[in-house]
């Protein structure tokens, strides 16, 4: 929704020519750019928070193992958010039409969400085993130290 939205923000301005109105005005292009993207985040933001309070809540149920794990997907989730954002911001700058700009959104965004995907993987399964090992140590520790 965030990507759709941010997609059309200036090219949709420029198609109804009010892009070179807001141009004159004082405040600097880079504030009108990032007024954009913070108008549609902050617009987002309700329907991140209707979905994370139930997913925070239900996963305090599986242990704290599993509330990290939900923090750390919402945290991932907000920064897609605003990656998906901010391409679609460029691309509204760099296409002429606003169905250009929402066809060059959907592609560099899935395909920079797959290449991070790629990326991060290795990272993640690292830091997966690692906790997961740490975890197996830490309870033999206290199997041993209760036998003791």
């Amino acid at each position: 929704m965030v990507g759709i939205r941010c997609s059309g923000a200036i090219s949709g301005e420029r198609e109804r020519l009010t892009w070179e109105a807001l141009l004159l005005t004082p405040l600097e292009t880079r504030h009108l750019v990032r007024g954009k993207l913070r108008g549609i985040m902050g617009a987002s933001y309700p329907y991140l928070r209707v979905y994370a309070v139930p997913a925070v809540l239900l996963s305090l149920l599986g242990g704290l193992r599993s509330f990290v794990w939900t923090i750390i997907a919402l945290a991932v989730t907000l920064l897609a958010m605003y990656f998906i954002g901010a391409v679609g911001i460029w691309c509204s700058v760099r296409s002429r039409s606003s169905w250009r700009s929402l066809l060059g959104t959907l592609g560099f965004g899935y395909l920079g969400a797959f290449l991070m995907f790629l990326v991060t993987s290795p990272i993640i399964g690292i830091v997966l085993s690692l906790s997961t090992c740490y975890c197996w140590s830490s309870i033999r520790f206290m199997e041993r130290r209760q036998r003791s």
